[in-house]
């Protein structure tokens, strides 16, 4: 039955509209993010892969080797060149079973602190068997060191003669002459073992992070706030969707149209956009963390660009597959609408009708008699 409808609802609905569309849009990834982005066990693949093996170990390397080189302080110069050695040598004496067992702890604490299931300052990973492997082999490791350096000049070499301990903190690092090399590959044994025993058994994940981009508490009060209006989105945009509906519930066809229209096009461009997107989504999550991981460890921003592009990937076909089915919907709403007849309100019609039956018999009570009228009525 179709009515007239107010000003009043075509302006509400229009509004409801209009909120519906972004509201719509997020909720495309509702499902995909929460099901893909904040599940361990989708990440787990990930570890497998050749990418992983080579990258991960090197972002260990590069942080351990930062800490061994905290400041020019302790080391005359070239400290980032030392850092860049270290960690190539490093990489070899990474225990693999404790590389394996590192990455899922930092899957399953990092995923789990995103599930509010663990607090911020719990995110922690042992590294004590990596301390353990660095000082039994610090012989090897100081001496490979060494071979990766340039030799010294006749005024640095000088600074190692006649001396039986030397400080490496105070001197600058190089291949000395073959009577000295014992006294240097000594000196910096005891100097790695004595960094590798000052590093703490634990290390917070988000402890390479910098502070400006993780605000511990601040940052997760936003986060919980946001991620709980995430969750909800698809369920207030469902239930925008039965408020156009009512508003607009008199006219039926503009009701399926108006609703048709929103779930048909929301999705086509969502499905546009997505095409765009996974062309050259390598190059945008790239950019992304370009932005925001500038000043992290370069290994670790590689691995975090590596491993987001490969969840991102199943994201993306997950969107592109719901939307389909909700544009699949709005286009069997849309066809209802097109075959849905006008019908016309039967107790207007019939109201109509009567009406005028009275109004012919007031004419004809009111209209005086003809001729043929009278002698029709008199020859009775």
């Amino acid at each position: 039955m179709n009515k007239k409808l107010s000003m009043i609802n075509k302006i509400g609905a229009a509004l409801l509209a209009i909120i519906t569309i972004p509201a719509l849009i997020i909720s495309l990834f509702t499902i995909p993010i929460e099901l893909f982005v904040f599940e361990p066990t989708s990440y787990y693949p990930v570890l497998e892969e050749e990418v992983f093996k080579e990258e991960f170990p090197l972002l260990v390397s590069t942080l351990i080797s930062s800490q061994l080189f905290t400041s020019s302080s302790e080391v005359a110069t070239g400290n980032i060149n030392y850092q860049e050695k270290m960690s190539a040598i490093l990489m070899q004496y990474l225990p693999s079973e404790w590389l394996d067992e590192t990455a899922v702890d930092v899957i399953d604490n990092a995923i789990a602190y995103f599930n509010f299931k663990t607090p911020y300052n719990s995110i922690e990973v042992n590294i004590q068997q990596l301390k353990n492997s660095i000082t039994s082999n610090s012989s090897s490791i100081a001496e490979e060191f060494l071979l990766s350096l340039v030799s010294c000049t006749a005024e640095e070499n000088t600074a190692f003669s006649g001396k039986d301990i030397i400080d490496i903190k105070s001197l600058e690092i190089c291949i000395p002459s073959e009577s000295n090399q014992k006294t240097v590959l000594d000196g910096l044994d005891v100097y790695i073992q004595d960094k590798a025993n000052q590093l703490p058994s634990t290390i917070n994940v988000f402890g390479i992070i910098p502070s400006r981009m993780v605000s511990g508490e601040k940052f997760f009060y936003y986060y919980s706030l946001a991620r709980w209006g995430f969750r909800l989105l698809p369920f207030i945009t469902m239930f925008l969707l039965i408020f156009i509906a009512q508003l607009l519930k008199k006219n039926k066809k503009l009701m399926r149209r108006w609703s048709g229209l929103i779930l048909t096009i929301i999705p086509a461009a969502a499905l546009i956009s997505l095409v765009i997107i996974l062309i050259g989504f390598d190059q945008f999550i790239g950019l992304l963390f370009q932005q925001y991981f500038s000043k992290v460890i370069a290994g670790f921003g590689r691995v975090l660009l590596w491993v987001m592009q490969s969840i991102g990937n199943q994201v993306i076909l997950w969107v592109a597959g719901i939307a389909s089915v909700v544009f699949l919907f709005g286009l069997i709403l849309l066809l209802f609408a097109r075959y849905t007849k006008v019908e016309i309100d039967e107790n207007a019609n019939t109201s109509f009708v009567e009406e005028e039956m009275v109004n012919t018999e007031s004419e004809k009570d009111i209209m005086p008699e003809t001729l043929e009228e009278i002698e029709s009525r008199e020859a009775k």
